[in-house]
């Protein structure tokens, strides 16, 4: 009888050990992979401070596209600033005018997209946020 329990016994402390090992194994990995990726946010992070952009860049960037209208500039938080524009055109160059401005160096992010309609013509504005660090 007491056989049974000491074979289920030595069963359970083996499959423990087992896991420990692998669980071992895996944590290492994780470790691995997320200094890996540490470095990689430090080198960007890095790679932003060193390039210093101001309002002129980013009028400047904005004023390489025609169917971009500037709205407004908000208030410089954290090393960015927001600027509302308007977009003229088809929804198509809208769409690809944001994918274009997602490529600039400095863009940070896009906070909200309005699309308005008055009477047969449709305008879209956008919030974008870029850096700006001068």
């Amino acid at each position: 009888m007491y056989k049974k329990y000491r074979l289920l016994l030595f069963l359970c402390i083996i499959f423990n050990i087992v896991m420990i090992i692998g669980n071992y194994k895996v944590h290492q990995q994780l470790l691995k992979y997320e200094g890996k990726e540490r470095i990689i946010e430090q080198q960007n992070d890095q790679h932003l401070v060193s390039k210093k952009y101001g309002y002129s860049d980013i009028v400047q960037g904005l004023g390489q596209y025609s169917n971009i209208k500037i709205k407004s500039f908000n208030e410089p938080k954290d090393n960015t600033v927001s600027v509302e524009i308007e977009l003229l055109g088809n929804i198509y160059d809208e769409e690809k005018t944001l994918k274009e401005l997602k490529n600039l160096e400095y863009f940070h992010s896009i906070e909200d997209i309005r699309i308005e309609k008055h009477d047969n013509e449709v305008s879209t504005v956008v919030n974008v946020t870029f850096i700006k660090n001068r």
